[in-house]
């Protein structure tokens, strides 16, 4: 009982939340302009009627990239 009880303080303290918190925001940060940076060196490739397409893929990748950053921040969140 009082093994649960410390791991559950552990868990709800704040520095392990903002530190999981830091790292996932910078990981999404970082990702988000690496596909930016993309965007940008491509800019040439992009015509009048592709733009809604390159907007809807760039929210699926958002996606992608939520739960790319979630497992890698599940570790740092375990072990902290």
């Amino acid at each position: 009982m009082w093994n649960r009880n410390r791991w559950t303080r552990k868990l709800l303290s704040p520095p392990v939340i903002s530190v999981t918190t830091l790292h996932f925001a910078a990981t999404m940060l970082l990702i988000t302009i690496w596909r930016l940076l993309w965007l940008w060196l491509l800019r040439e490739s992009i015509t009048d009627g592709t733009g809604a397409l390159i907007f809807r893929a760039f929210g699926v990748g958002l996606r992608l990239d939520l739960v790319v950053a979630a497992g890698l921040t599940l570790p740092v969140f375990l072990l902290s």
